[in-house]
């Protein structure tokens, strides 16, 4: 994928990575714009997957960009329940059973 340097372009490859690349870029900056409005306090704005370098340098909200800001909040995630669950495991093994 490549981002077209003009919105209208010469052919139907190029115009359809413009529609992806700006159709993309519209909808998020327009999104933002009205989550900002909403909100009423500045915020930062991260851009995760696959094509967010791409719309970022074209976007007017974007701060910065992130490919594994998903896969660090899942390993966050996990770390914080590893140790909760390890005692709740160990005070399963604990409990006297009920089994007749």
């Amino acid at each position: 994928m490549v981002t077209p340097k003009n919105v209208i372009c010469h052919n139907t490859i190029t115009n359809m990575q413009s529609g992806i690349i700006y159709g993309a870029v519209g909808q998020i900056d327009g999104i933002v714009n009205r989550i900002k409005k909403e909100y009423g306090k500045d915020m930062t704005v991260i851009a995760t997957g696959g094509l967010a370098r791409m719309i970022a340098e074209e976007s007017s909200t974007i701060d910065k960009t992130d490919h594994f800001l998903t896969l660090t909040g899942l390993r966050v995630l996990y770390e914080r329940n590893a140790a909760s669950r390890k005692g709740y495991l160990e005070r399963l093994k604990n409990k006297p059973s009920n089994n007749l």
